[in-house]
């Protein structure tokens, strides 16, 4: 009986070392062909053991070890043969339409029209005009009163170099701005530039990109007639100074103390040009608040006689501060001043004109008068091509 036993359980477990053995022994197969594995790839030990309890049939154990041997088995990675990295290329971008926003500009002013003075207006010489725009505030920022309108370029028709604006002007509003001005004294065509200015002195104007200029354009006439000529005629005048009851005419050029009168054919003008129209220097005497005057014939004027000139300072004058007038002289009456103007050296000479028409019907003596602003210094006034024109 015990034979019995023994036999029934050596049956058993021989056939259970069998298998055993065997999968061993085909996994060492099948593993020696295959490279090597990185740790993370290892397929792990696999050992089958037969409960002692539980018989196994052959036909189990073969079921197993099918299933077994399809676990353990591996695909090879392939061998990498280049080292070199291949840079993707990304895909390409449409862009998106999108609507471009309209341009605003905080400052930003639209011409309506000429409301005077328009282009090419015909005017005598010297004669004084006021020139008016009409402009539309179009940009997103009001107009103060501490915005002003200021000159750019080409003639400035002796006009202020910054006015104030008028009245506040919001977005959208309208503001005609208006500029008393002088036509030239000469013959010609003539343009002046102005633009906006804001509170902090950034310019602005017109058109698309809001830095289109305003400007005056005229035409002047040619005088009909030259009533009266003051350098022809400077020795009929009676010259005096300060210091000096009468001057000599034409007067000594050092007589700086006493003060002097001079004729040039072409005199140089503070900048440096010379001038192609004949002039008088007028020197007052050497005190603080000196002057010299010269006192002309008599002559009759009449409604519409104008008084021009361009006035200055003597060439390689620095230092000189005057001012310049033209007064007159009714007998018996005592002297009056029409107009005056306050010259330095600044480099510039300035066209000037004054209406006799107050005076029509009078007999006059016209002065040419200049006198020092505090300072004797290098106070030489220029007067070029002084004239009455009919």
């Amino acid at each position: 009986m015990k034979s019995n036993f023994c036999k029934s359980r050596i049956a058993k477990i021989i056939p259970a070392f069998l298998i055993t053995a065997f999968v061993i022994i085909l996994n060492q197969g099948c593993n020696s062909d295959l490279p090597p594995s990185r740790p993370t790839d290892q397929v792990p030990s696999i050992v089958v053991s037969p409960s002692p309890d539980q018989g196994l049939t052959i036909a189990a154990y073969e079921t197993q070890l099918a299933g077994l041997t399809q676990t353990a088995g591996y695909t090879p990675e392939p061998s990498v043969t280049s080292t070199s990295t291949v840079t993707p290329i990304p895909p390409t971008t449409v862009p998106t339409p999108r609507m471009t926003p309209t341009l605003r500009n905080c400052n930003w002013a639209e011409f309506v029209r000429d409301i005077s003075i328009p282009d090419g207006t015909e005017l005598n010489g010297g004669a004084t005009f006021s020139k008016t725009w009409r402009l539309r505030n179009i940009g997103e920022c009001p107009w103060t009163t501490d915005y002003n309108i200021v000159f750019v370029g080409g003639e400035s028709f002796n006009a202020p170099n910054r006015i104030g604006m008028p009245t506040f002007v919001g977005p959208g509003e309208m503001v005609d701005i208006t500029i008393l001005m002088e036509a030239p004294v000469y013959p010609g065509n003539y343009r002046g530039y102005f633009m906006l200015a804001d509170r902090q002195g950034e310019r602005f104007g017109t058109g698309a990109d809001a830095d289109g200029r305003l400007w005056v354009d005229i035409f002047v006439k040619t005088p009909d007639e030259i009533l009266y000529d003051f350098t022809e005629n400077f020795c009929r005048a009676d010259w005096k100074s300060s210091v000096e009851g009468d001057l000599p005419c034409p007067g000594n050029e050092t007589a700086v103390d006493t003060g002097f009168i001079s004729f040039q054919e072409n005199p140089i003008r503070e900048d440096g040009s010379v001038e192609n129209e004949p002039a008088l220097i007028t020197k007052p005497d050497s005190t603080n608040y000196g002057f010299i005057y010269g006192i002309y014939p008599s002559i009759t004027i009449r409604k519409g006689d104008l008084f021009r000139s361009v006035i200055g300072c003597s060439f390689d004058s620095p230092g000189c501060d005057v001012t310049f007038e033209l007064r007159y002289l009714i007998q018996g009456e005592a002297m009056r001043t029409i107009k005056s103007w306050e010259e330095d050296y600044d480099g510039i000479y300035h066209s000037v004109s004054t209406d006799l028409s107050d005076l029509a019907g009078y007999t006059v003596n016209l002065i040419l008068y200049v006198g020092n602003n505090g300072s004797s210094e290098n106070s030489r006034g220029v007067w070029i091509a002084p004239r009455v024109m009919r």
